[in-house]
């Protein structure tokens, strides 16, 4: 099973145990299971990588959409149809059941896989529920994250180095409960418990991405080397924008090493012009002519 869709089903989880759905969305997906694997003619249909992936997720939703007893099921089936490797599938749909049990618990995981199932995850928390506020779970998750950058030590615990995941979990949970949305709680929860030693800064940075790209927007991630004035954000952003022809969301930290000016990151394009850069490129030209 692809990490995302793990991540994703894990989510839809949590949620339906917080609703007492679990029995029925183990049911749901068990009778879906043995219906594809007893049907040659959809089951190839589904596993057909001709067909798109929203083509196949539409079809098993339009099939048993209005069979569950659960509309978690749906949610289950739809991301794990629309992501799955379609070769993989009938394994997914054979493992899903399972982890809606009240005794499962997921194996442990190593650095590759931690993003993939954190950001599924994260997916099905704001997704199956439209009322979540995006935009400010999103805020948060960039304000803790920075709170953690600022400290070495508290950086180096959550991302795994030298701790388990109860202590991860209790540190966030004093440090961040009433500072955070409950939202934006979960997924940092969920993101500390899964990660054995990644990043936990980057992780959450990804997570700030993935929710924007939720709510169809670019992030530019801004450095300065002194704090902006909400002018100068105004204005950068409007540049940032329309270089980039993107819709944008600025989100600016300060970085004192840069002497001056600013660095922007928006998706993988790199716009420098801080002192700290022609500082580098006069050293170069020094070490150039020496040589």
């Amino acid at each position: 099973m692809r990490e995302w869709v793990l991540g994703y089903a894990l989510g839809v989880r949590e949620i339906a145990e917080s609703k007492r759905q679990l029995e029925r969305v183990r049911e749901d997906l068990g009778a879906i299971y043995s219906t594809v694997a007893n049907s040659e003619e959809l089951l190839s249909v589904l596993c057909d990588s001709s067909y798109r992936s929203k083509e196949r997720s539409e079809l098993i939703v339009d099939i048993f959409g209005s069979k569950t007893s659960s509309k978690l099921t749906v949610e289950v089936l739809r991301e794990a149809v629309a992501d799955e490797i379609p070769g993989d599938l009938r394994r997914t749909l054979h493992d899903l059941p399972e982890m809606f049990l009240a005794s499962f618990n997921p194996e442990k995981i190593g650095f590759a896989s931690t993003r993939k199932r954190v950001e599924g995850y994260a997916l099905a928390q704001v997704r199956v529920d439209p009322s979540v506020d995006l935009a400010s779970a999103e805020s948060d998750l960039f304000k803790v994250a920075r709170s953690i950058e600022n400290n070495a030590s508290l950086r180096r615990l959550l991302s795994g180095v030298g701790s388990n995941a109860e202590l991860r979990r209790g540190l966030v949970s004093d440090l961040f409960l009433a500072r955070i949305g409950e939202v934006a709680l979960k997924l940092i929860l969920f993101a500390v418990q899964t990660s054995r030693v990644r990043d936990i800064v980057e992780l959450l940075d990804d997570l700030v991405v993935l929710l924007a790209t939720e709510r169809g927007k670019g992030i530019a991630d801004v450095r300065s080397a002194r704090e902006l004035s909400q002018r100068h954000r105004e204005a950068l952003l409007t540049v940032l924008e329309g270089v980039t022809s993107r819709s944008l969301e600025l989100r600016s930290r300060v970085q004192p090493s840069l002497v001056a000016g600013i660095v922007a990151l928006v998706g993988d394009t790199l716009f420098d012009v801080s002192a700290r850069r022609r500082l580098d490129e006069v050293r170069s030209l020094v070490a150039d002519a020496i040589h």
